[in-house]
């Protein structure tokens, strides 16, 4: 084959291991930068994720759905989407322990307990119990979906993650956004824990 020594070079437009990872029938993304993106965005970051992976799941099966749909409204589709990663797994004979239908019940069960707190916070009810509630609230969430996205990355024959895991310049805007929120919430902890205790 004759080559052009003339000729332009071809620049690469398109990262490989992103084209890889949005072919997946799943999202894949690693591990670390998932935990590390749930605790900078507060969780919010999990409304994204489910999107994303109800989004290439509709576009590998072709089915019809709303994935801005599902990503939103996460706790009443999770149990059918953890379905669909672990037949995913028996498909390809991928071995993979994990409780996908438990996982789910506790995602919905935190979630519910997070709407709880948060009306409980915003009405100063039960409070300074409410406020700190967001702690393990969040750190719970962050585990329900570490344990899925493994799941989903075994899956998906990536079981590091590795075709998603630098931090784009998206990612890096939402960090830099989370930082700045986190340090309000830990001051605001800071001031409603040395409150004087009200009299009796």
């Amino acid at each position: 084959m004759d080559v052009n020594p003339y000729a332009a070079p071809q620049a690469v437009l398109k990262d490989p291991d992103c084209a890889v990872a949005a072919a997946a029938p799943f999202y894949v993304v690693a591990p670390r930068k998932l935990v590390l993106l749930m605790v900078m965005t507060v969780g919010i970051y999990s409304i994204y994720w489910f999107y994303r992976n109800w989004k290439q799941c509709r576009d590998a099966t072709g089915e019809p759905m709303l994935p801005v749909l599902r990503g939103v409204f996460a706790i009443f589709f999770v149990h059918r989407l953890f379905r669909r990663v672990d037949a995913q797994l028996r498909d390809s004979a991928v071995a993979f322990a994990w409780q996908p239908m438990a996982l789910a019940t506790g995602y919905v069960v935190v979630a519910l307990v997070s709407l709880v707190t948060d009306q409980l916070s915003k009405h100063d009810l039960a409070t300074p119990y409410s406020h700190f509630a967001l702690l393990p609230e969040l750190a719970a969430h962050v585990f329900v979906l570490a344990q899925a996205q493994r799941a989903i990355n075994a899956a998906c024959a990536d079981p590091g993650g590795l075709a998603n895991r630098r931090i784009t310049f998206a990612n890096a805007f939402w960090l830099l956004a989370g930082a700045a929120w986190w340090a309000m919430v830990l001051f605001g902890l800071f001031i409603v824990a040395t409150l004087p205790a009200p009299p009796a």
